[in-house]
């Protein structure tokens, strides 16, 4: 399931990536850019646990919420190499929570800031990795399980009572 649009202007056309990886009977998308666009709590919850693996092809992203949600759930994440995605999926080969894709180009945006954009074909061997290696994707499941524990109301809270006191 993809919480995207297939087509954007300044996107990937992921109708036709689906179409080349021959996956076109495992994909459905939700439309919309805000939010859950309209899904409960327990729809998201249903999405997460039915999926094999969460992907994003974000070209930045803030902290990853998503991400966290799909830990939670057991599922391994496959993100660029870019933003938060580095810290929320890791890169240390023994405590990591799932793939990182590469970066194939950076596009400056209308705002001057710069936008990374994943290595399409590297994003796609990483995807068919995870029903290859079962073995690798349980033990990142194990991880991401054991890693999302740290972010929970008492701890959230704590920190921000930190930054605050500080005047961060």
């Amino acid at each position: 399931h993809l919480h995207s649009l297939p087509i954007s202007i300044q996107g990937i056309n992921l109708i036709k990536v689906i179409q080349d990886l021959g996956i076109n009977d495992n994909v459905s998308f939700s439309y919309g850019t805000f939010g859950s666009s309209g899904w409960s709590e327990e729809g998201l919850n249903y999405i997460y646990n039915i999926a094999d693996v969460n992907v994003s092809a974000s070209s930045s992203e803030g902290f990853g919420l998503g991400t966290l949600e799909s830990m939670a759930c057991g599922k391994p994440n496959i993100g660029p190499d870019c933003s938060s995605f580095t810290e929320l999926i890791g890169e240390d080969e023994k405590t990591r929570r799932g793939l990182l894709a590469s970066i194939s180009d950076w596009q400056m945006i209308q705002d001057g800031s710069l936008r990374a954009l994943v290595d399409e074909r590297d994003l796609s061997l990483k995807m068919k990795m995870t029903y290859i290696d079962k073995d690798k994707m349980k033990i990142f499941s194990d991880n991401g399980i054991k890693w999302v524990k740290q972010y929970n109301w008492e701890n959230i809270t704590k920190e921000w009572d930190r930054l605050l006191q500080e005047g961060k």
